[in-house]
């Protein structure tokens, strides 16, 4: 599947690369970000120079685990038949023994957590959601650090899929509504300057007592410190760009 193609079938559909994002496990993204790229608001991500990395030492460590467990393993796309929704772009796929290959070229601290025989749990919700659409007996995690491998048997878990199946479905929901899903802390960018965060507490007093010194303050703070359409936190105040709205979540004070 040429390129293009292939990023339109991942749009219109959840895929095992979304799943950590869907489960809420993903250091890199959120559900509010990837619905945006589903909904043409957000540009597709081009990666980075680790997702280069991969992709480029891919057929090495592919060929290595061939090589080891004597089974051929094609890259291949899936959809569920039930759910079509539900797809995925597999590393790897035995469809003699109903075997999926996920192929993973990390760094130092998530290959140390294969070699001692466990997933990182930020690739454990793909695993699953690669199993449930193929129909697999089971997914095979190879961790390859460029010149070996270490591979991880991972069985479908029905208990924990079926409470990710509800959150997928929430989520494509939203998508075919064109409703966007709750922000996360994720979405908000922290910003951290002292004069913004003292015209905050001016607005926040005045929003108690006067509100029309709260709208001009909120207009100025807009107009001063947010010249897009950003979603910004500093202390406990969270600023939408789009929307000129500003909120308040009082701290908690650590001991």
């Amino acid at each position: 599947m040429e390129n293009d193609n292939w990023l339109e079938w991942r749009q219109n559909g959840i895929g095992s690369s979304d799943a950590p994002v869907v489960a809420g496990v993903s250091p890199y993204s959120t559900p509010h970000m990837i619905w945006e790229y589903k909904t043409n608001r957000r540009k597709a991500w081009d990666g980075n120079w680790a997702t280069r990395r991969g992709h480029a030492v891919e057929p090495q460590a592919r060929a290595d685990y061939e090589f080891i467990f004597e089974r051929e393993m094609p890259a291949t796309l899936v959809q569920h038949p039930q759910f079509p929704w539900m797809r995925s772009s597999l590393d790897g796929w035995n469809a003699k023994e109903r075997i999926i290959l996920e192929i993973k070229c990390p760094g130092k601290v998530d290959h140390e957590l294969a070699v001692s025989g466990k997933v990182p749990e930020k690739y454990y919700p793909q695993l699953q959601h690669q199993i449930f659409v193929a129909s697999a007996k089971r997914a095979d995690y190879y961790s390859f650090d460029g010149s070996k491998g270490v591979c991880i048997e991972v069985p479908f878990d029905p208990d924990w899929f079926q409470a990710y199946f509800l959150k997928a479905l929430d989520f494509w929901n939203c998508v075919q509504n064109d409703i966007p899903p709750a922000l996360v802390e994720r979405d908000w960018k922290l910003v951290r300057n002292k004069l913004l965060r003292q015209e905050l507490e001016l607005w926040h007093s005045a929003s108690l007592v006067n509100f029309e010194q709260a709208d001009y303050l909120r207009a100025r703070i807009f107009e001063v410190f947010v010249l897009d359409d950003r979603r910004i936190r500093c202390g406990g105040f969270y600023l939408d760009g789009s929307t000129k709205i500003i909120s308040y979540q009082q701290q908690t004070q650590k001991k």
